[in-house]
């Protein structure tokens, strides 16, 4: 089992036995309140934006950031996803 990451970080599944994933799916009009950094390729970063529609939001906080173990694009293939999120436990179930 991995214990470091690429990232120098904890790998999620080592330290809480739980694996989550972010798929990012391609739309007409893409938010710009999500961000991936390349010195942090595992984690997402959201930024609130400081005039939100709704007036009755009343956040102090205007950014947050999850660690996960890992970010899908969206050119990701359905493919690509399915080796790298469901593959193992497809295996596992089939062998018992």
């Amino acid at each position: 089992m991995r214990r470091r990451s690429s990232s120098g970080l904890e790998d999620a599944k080592a330290e809480h036995g739980i694996e989550a994933y972010v798929r990012f799916r391609s739309c007409p009009a893409p938010s710009r309140c999500f961000l991936v950094s390349k010195s942090e390729p595992n984690a997402l970063h959201i930024k609130l934006p400081v005039k939100p529609r709704n007036r009755d939001l009343n956040n102090s906080k205007l950014g947050y950031k999850f660690n996960v173990s890992g970010i899908f694009q969206p050119n990701s293939s359905q493919d690509e996803v399915f080796k790298k999120v469901g593959a193992e436990a497809i295996k596992y179930a089939i062998n018992g």
